[in-house]
């Protein structure tokens, strides 16, 4: 008996759909799932915890979850660990802390799954030393919507493995993924100095980590109009200290919800908190470190989590929108910036916040941003009472912008690019991704309404079936 339709939305609330939930206990549900989809020529479509900003994980048919296949097996010794892709990243950091292994590009909040975050081959405020998630993984175990579990590696069908990490569930669902960890000082916390800067022009050089060592760099900016409130972080795991933490890193606190709030309802006393926060917070935090605690630190948006949900149970309005963009060139970096920040005001919106972080040349995940180099990752925010299409047609025509310098939309968070936009950026990694789908997929069964809205042509007969 098949179950009723199950509303399901993406965590920016702008995308809905009510497919049939699926539960997965074991990986003979997934297998049994992907058959009986194939046989009745449904679409279906992997889902963790449902955290996408977009639509990523939700179709229109089958939702497919895999959140019970939660298990998780850490060599503590060679900190290489074997997880399902419903482990949360919680705890996973939790068994991994316990014996001073870290992955680098950790997400930033503890409920997301690893196949969540695998599939969007995530980054984190690590990543400008140490890469994104798909670096860390050794091996996966994917079944294929045809039955076939295939083990898939650098060594051994490397196409699907580089398909499948950053890939958003189309060319198979992961059962299992294999880490490397990489090891941490003993009881390690983090030690974070802030510069404060005015403008964009030093943030390009200033977000270059050293050749060597293990310190990271990104930047938080509001941009008020003609008025630029930058903080350039500085970052490293150190052993045990005494903590003094940043607010924002305390994600349990009970003050968070209702600042949450307030930033994100009114522009006004976003500006307000801001303000305090660059003039006053930080005054001094160049040559005082804070020393946050490395859950603290790492799962930092888990407070705004908090907030988001809270909200919901209130019904409270709780609006966001961010989408990434890839520019190559550390000349276009302020330039694109103030452009930008220009045609978002010029459009009568206004940015709540804008994170700035560099991104080193990837391995060759097909789908992967920074597949063909280097380039520095630029987030724009809204939240609260913004005119949702108009965000969208400003941030679908910065795409073009960002591709007129060599760049990319990255897939991560919102996308507003158009398709015929990400079919020329993505082109280099494109055509390997659908050769993998047409030999693992031939029946489209996997499908998203992200892929299909971003990638059209993966799903026209003669791309998907090869026929």
């Amino acid at each position: 008996m098949r179950s009723p339709p199950t509303e399901l939305k993406s965590f920016s609330g702008l995308d809905r759909a009510r497919p049939e939930l699926v539960l997965a206990r074991t990986p003979d549900d997934v297998a049994v799932a992907l058959e009986r989809a194939r046989r009745e020529g449904r679409r279906a479509v992997p889902r963790g915890a449902g955290l996408s900003f977009g639509p990523h994980a939700l179709g229109d048919d089958l939702a497919l979850s895999t959140e019970a296949l939660d298990a998780i097996d850490v060599d503590a010794a060679s900190g290489r660990f074997t997880v399902g892709p419903g482990a949360r990243w919680g705890a996973v950091l939790e068994r991994l802390r316990a014996h001073d292994w870290i992955v680098p590009a950790t997400v930033t909040t503890s409920a997301a799954t690893v196949g969540g975050t695998l599939a969007s081959n995530a980054l984190s405020r690590f990543s400008p030393v140490h890469g994104k998630e798909g670096k860390s993984i050794r091996e996966l175990t994917v079944l294929t919507p045809g039955g076939e579990m295939v083990r898939a590696s650098r060594e051994h069908d490397a196409d699907l493995f580089h398909a499948a990490i950053g890939g958003w569930g189309g060319v198979g669902v992961v059962i299992s993924a294999t880490y490397q960890a990489t090891r941490l000082p003993p009881r390690a916390c983090v030690a974070s100095t802030v510069r404060r800067h005015a403008s964009f022009e030093v943030l390009a050089e200033a977000l270059r980590p050293a050749a060597s060592g293990e310190r990271t760099v990104y930047a938080i900016v509001a941009v008020q109009r003609d008025r630029i409130r930058a903080l350039e972080i500085t970052s490293e795991w150190v052993e045990g200290r005494t903590l003094r933490t940043m607010l924002p890193h305390q994600p349990a606190s009970p003050v968070r919800v209702p600042i949450e709030w307030g930033v994100n309802r009114w522009h006004a006393i976003s500006a307000a908190f801001w303000d305090f926060t660059y003039l006053v917070y930080m005054r001094g935090a160049d040559r005082t470190p804070f020393v946050d605690d490395l859950a603290g630190y790492t799962f930092f948006m888990d407070g705004h989590l908090r907030a988001k949900r809270a909200a919901d149970r209130f019904g409270v309005p709780f609006r966001s929108m961010q989408q990434t963009f890839v520019v190559p060139r550390a000349a276009d970096l302020a330039p694109f910036l103030r452009h930008a920040s220009a045609r978002i005001h010029g459009e009568g919106l206004d940015i709540a916040l804008l994170d700035l972080l560099w991104l080193p040349r990837d391995e060759p995940f097909h789908l992967s941003s920074s597949r063909a180099g280097s380039g520095y990752a630029c987030t724009f925010s809204f939240e609260g009472p913004f005119d949702t299409p108009r965000a969208a047609r400003v941030l679908g025509a910065l795409a073009d912008d960002v591709e007129s310098l060599g760049g990319r939309t990255h897939l991560v968070k919102n996308v507003f690019a158009s398709a015929e936009n990400l079919a020329r950026t993505y082109r280099d990694g494109l055509d390997a991704y659908a050769a993998v789908k047409r030999r693992v997929d031939p029946d489209g069964v996997l499908e998203s309404v992200f892929l299909r809205r971003s990638f059209p042509e993966l799903f026209e007969p003669n791309r998907a079936t090869g026929r």
